[in-house]
């Protein structure tokens, strides 16, 4: 009975101690204008949207791609977050302006779960997240994103939370932003328009030479 309790006690502070993943930042981040990226006052998924990403077996960053989640090759998204504070006591959390909450839960927290991960953050808020990692990237007013450097997770059952600072080496510069190349909504409206008249001039035209 003994034996039993102390390996029922052993298990339940293996559980509790396990280490996780913790994202975010210490420094104010600057979009590719040179402003304050947007913060949220009040709505959690307003401010700019950040996904924490697994870099896959190569632990490579792959290119960023104009579909989806935006990932491609093995890299995929593991968990997101957006610049958020709040003005309202007795949470006041006026230092996170331009901020993504360093204490930030990943849910990367197991042995399967080792890697090496980064950051793809966006100058604008993806509302399209709101229904989970999976969805998609487009359809928002984002239309530039930045990659941090890479970090490497180990699982450690005993060990302490990892707070990684995706940008410790501070606010990334404005040159460092790049542009999402997707044609707005309206814009593939136009070009679909576009097509269909040209094949009915085409069309038109070979009818008349025929007669």
């Amino acid at each position: 009975m003994k034996k039993a309790i102390i390996i029922a006690l052993t298990a339940i502070t293996s559980v509790a101690m396990a280490n996780e993943l913790l994202w975010g930042t210490s420094t104010v981040l600057q979009d590719q204008t040179g402003s304050t990226i947007a913060t949220s006052f009040g709505d959690p998924l307003s401010g700019a949207f950040a996904q924490l990403v697994y870099a896959g077996a190569d632990g490579q960053i792959d290119a960023f791609g104009t579909s989806g989640a935006g990932t491609t090759g093995d890299d995929m998204v593991v968990a997101i977050n957006y610049a958020y504070g709040t003005t309202a006591a007795p949470f006041a959390q006026p230092g996170l302006l331009g901020k993504f909450n360093l204490l930030t839960t990943s849910g990367v927290n197991s042995l399967a779960e080792n890697g090496t991960y980064y950051v793809r953050l966006f100058n604008a808020a993806n509302s399209n997240y709101g229904d989970g990692t999976s969805a998609s990237v487009f359809g928002t007013a984002i239309t530039y994103y930045w990659d941090s450097g890479v970090t490497t997770f180990s699982y450690d059952e005993l060990g302490a939370d990892v707070s990684w600072d995706f940008a410790s080496g501070g606010s990334p510069a404005t040159g460092d932003w790049t542009a999402v190349a997707v044609p707005e909504p309206a814009t593939i409206g136009l070009l679909g328009l576009g097509t269909m008249a040209a094949w009915f001039i085409r069309r038109s035209k070979q009818a008349r030479e025929e007669a």
